[in-house]
């Protein structure tokens, strides 16, 4: 903009004439000059001009702080205290899982910042004017992944691709000894499948959490990289414990002709020798011979590792002479480690080299096991993700002066509003036969398109919900003729409109109707003849009457009124045409709207009251308070054994952890996690008698996480007895939530909540059969 005032200025002092071009320059000059004027005084406006000349979107932050101490007091002390609560939030994490990498950081300057922030929260509260720009803008900008974990993004993704790169490597190595590992004899000390495929399911579940880690904001977990020494015990199922077998095979790299060989090796304390015949025309022989080692297993010759076996190679010559061609000791050392040699060794004949194939087998190694070095990760620590808007809503609610809600209350006495008024519409719903619409402008087009399975009710199909109409199948001959009265009409009004994919709809509902109604006119004759049965007739009036009767109930919930007032019109019609047959009608009842009604509103009462129960419920594994001055305290003291469910006992009621004894390797780590996080949080609050608790309950973790994983090792697990263990604590878990709700003790449900749904994914991982699986509708516990 300088580079145009200047020019004008010079134009000016030359006394030069203005030209076409001199307008247009000063034209733009007072466009520029207003631009700046709008950035100065309406810096939000000119932001979203320039988002909109961009075609990019502005984050929503920018929009936040423009101006923000003339803005209305509401929004100013929602974005405070919101802001406030989140880095309340981050630094409640990082003292939680980083507070030793980052304790200066925690001292000097996130504590200051957020009791200083508390400062100007109080003052807000208390209605005062205060100035947020500045703290906002430059001291608490929005939480990022670097802010959150005190690491820049590229360093972040350089590691995180470290670490896919690694337990992709260990886990293809850990598939791989677990095949080889099948033909290992179990022992008592080891059953290296088992132990391989409990190190297989880690590794999948790390590099599982690792692709959530990108997602979200959680510091990469902590883990230990070393070289683990697994001895094997090799077996042969084929060879008998006494026996040693030699094959000799074949023999490549010689000119043509034949070939036999003598052997002699030491075996007991006596030399062993035998012959092999000359080869075949392709060079091979078909020898294989057994040897015994000793006379029973107690004493076998275990010292075969240290001898070689002596080979001579001999060509036919001439007439019957033979040549020596070749001499080879082989040693037989691998076999310490192996249960068999199979390879070719080189044999020198003169200047040249050619191959002798051979083949030794024991039954197991003479050293009793194979030494194999294996790269394994352990997992030292795992982190929760960072929840940015953690019990954000409790502490607006717990925050904002009471009179700025009036406009909050408006909102929902608003909303009772409107609901009354849809419960006085439903309460007026008359019977009437009418036509359905199911265009793409009607309430019913939007409903069903996001009709889940799970809300029909049982005894009624998807199709029987979106077609009620049931032209094709009812037997009602008064209803049909209505119906086609309404559809004929109904056709000549959407052609006078023009619309015609209607009219078509309708068209195809009349000829559904008309040949419906051509079938019952000759229906007296198929019930003489017995195409169609009394019974069949009967059958479908009394099905038809009980799903219309859900339908009704289905309909008034999802505000079709229209469609409940058409199914309770030809319910009526059915019931009586069967009054009118004299048949005993099953489903009699009148339909009783407003107590539908009713039991709707109550069940809408029960999700909002979970609504608000949900914001004190998080499903997450913690260290649970039950003494001291706490609130659970006195809960569960007045806990009696009336009051327990059946199938619960008390010790298991006061005691959600199971920690007798478990099988849950997941659930145990993040327990030892858990309680050194409640006995650091006891002391910290002088409460001696709460953390020597927690301190029990992690030994018991570890006693439990040990034993585990020592009887993987040792191949001593029971699968029955694990697969009881899951589904016994799944049922109690279920009996644990229903009392917790009923106690209001939502942390303890939230506890079982994720300890259930860790205990059912380990059942599936693990192929078990999980007897209750079906998820807890915490709305029934209310």
């Amino acid at each position: 903009m300088k580079y145009f005032i200047l020019l004008k200025q010079q134009q000016e002092k030359s006394g030069q004439k203005e030209t076409k071009y001199d307008k247009q320059l000063a034209n733009r000059i007072q466009a520029v000059k207003k631009e700046f004027e709008l950035l100065a005084n309406e810096k939000e406006i000119a932001l979203k001009k320039i988002a909109i000349l961009s075609g990019k979107n502005l984050d929503q932050s920018i929009y936040d702080i423009i101006d923000l101490d003339k803005k209305p007091y509401n929004e100013k002390f929602l974005l405070f205290a919101t802001r406030y609560k989140q880095y309340h939030n981050m630094i409640t994490y990082i003292a939680e899982n980083m507070k030793e990498a980052r304790l200066q950081e925690l001292q000097t300057k996130l504590m200051p910042l957020i009791q200083r922030a508390n400062g100007i929260l109080s003052q807000l509260q208390q209605g005062q004017e205060v100035s947020i720009n500045q703290i906002i803008t430059a001291e608490m900008p929005p939480l990022t992944r670097e802010t959150v974990l005190g690491i820049d993004e590229n360093t972040f993704n350089q590691k995180l691709k470290t670490l896919f790169l690694l337990v992709q490597e260990v886990l293809e190595k850990e598939n791989k000894f677990k095949e080889f590992s099948r033909n290992a004899k179990k022992t008592k000390e080891n059953n290296w499948p088992v132990y391989s495929q409990f190190k297989i399911k880690q590794y999948q579940a790390l590099f599982k959490y690792l692709n959530t880690i990108d997602q979200t904001i959680t510091p990469l977990p902590i883990i230990e990289v070393k070289e683990e020494k697994r001895n094997l015990v090799l077996e042969d199922s084929e060879v008998d414990f006494q026996d040693m077998i030699i094959k000799f095979k074949k023999l490549t790299g010689v000119p043509k002709g034949k070939y036999s060989l003598s052997y002699s090796f030491e075996l007991n304390k006596q030399i062993i020798s035998d012959d092999v015949e000359w080869c075949n025309e392709n060079l091979e022989w078909n020898y294989l011979k057994k040897f015994s080692r000793g006379s029973d297993i107690k004493q076998l010759d275990n010292q075969i590792h240290t001898r070689t076996i002596n080979v001579n190679i001999f060509k036919k010559g001439t007439l019957f002479g033979q040549d020596e061609y070749g001499r080879i000791s082989i040693p037989l050392l691998d076999l310490a480690t192996k249960s068999s040699i199979n390879k070719t060794i080189q044999v020198q004949h003169k200047k040249d080299t050619f191959d002798l194939h051979f083949e030794v087998k024991l039954r197991i190694c003479t050293e009793i096991f194979t030494p194999i070095s294996i790269r394994s990760i352990i997992i030292i620590k795992q982190y929760q993700p960072f929840e940015v808007n953690n019990d954000l809503q409790i502490f607006l609610d717990s925050k904002i002066p009471e009179k700025y809600r009036i406009q909050a209350n408006q909102t929902q006495k608003s909303q009772k509003q409107e609901q009354k008024q849809q419960d006085q519409f439903g309460d007026n719903i008359v019977p009437k036969l009418q036509y359905l619409t199911r265009d793409d402008t009607s309430k019913s087009y939007a409903i069903f398109n996001n009709l889940q399975d799970s809300m029909i009710p049982e005894g009624l199909t998807k199709q029987e919900v979106l077609f009620p109409e049931d032209f094709k199948i009812t037997f009602c001959s008064s209803y049909i003729n209505q119906m086609q009265d309404i559809l004929k009409e109904l056709s000549k009004y959407y052609t006078s409109i023009g619309k015609f994919q209607d009219r078509k709809f309708a068209n195809t509902q009349i000829e559904e109707a008309m040949g419906q109604m051509f079938h019952l006119e000759t229906l007296p004759s198929k019930v003489e003849s017995g195409q169609v049965t009394l019974n069949q007739i009967y059958t479908y009036y009394c099905d038809a009457i009980v799903k219309d009767r859900l339908r009704i109930e289905l309909y008034i919930k999802l505000g079709l009124y229209d469609w409940a007032s058409f199914c309770l019109a030809r319910r009526q019609l059915l019931v009586q045409d069967m009054i009118d047959n004299e048949w005993e009608i099953e489903d009699v009842k009148e339909i009783d709207i407003k107590s539908i009604i009713q039991k709707i509103k109550n069940t809408q009462n029960k999700g909002e009251e979970l609504k608000k129960i949900m914001a004190y419920i998080k499903p997450q594994i913690t260290f649970l308070k039950r003494g001291g001055e706490f609130r659970e305290a006195a809960i569960l003291a007045q806990l009696t054994e009336e009051m327990l469910p059946q199938g619960l006992t008390m010790k298991q009621a006061l005691n959600p952890e199971d920690l007798d004894y478990n099988y849950c390797m997941s659930y145990l780590e993040k327990m030892t996690d858990e309680q050194a996080k409640a006995q650091a949080f006891f002391a910290k609050n002088g409460l001696k008698e709460e953390k020597t608790k927690a301190k029990a309950l992690q030994e018991n973790a570890f006693k439990c996480f040990y034993g585990l994983r020592n009887k993987m090792q040792s191949g001593q697990l029971d699968v029955e007895e694990i697969t009881d263990f899951y589904n016994d604590g799944i049922v109690k878990d279920r009996l644990r939530i229903q009392l917790y709700m009923r106690l209001k003790l939502y942390e303890w449900v939230g506890f079982c909540l994720e300890k259930r749904k860790i205990y059912i994914q380990d059942m599936k991982e693990n192929d078990f059969q999980i007897k209750d699986v079906e998820n807890i509708d915490l709305a029934k516990c209310i």
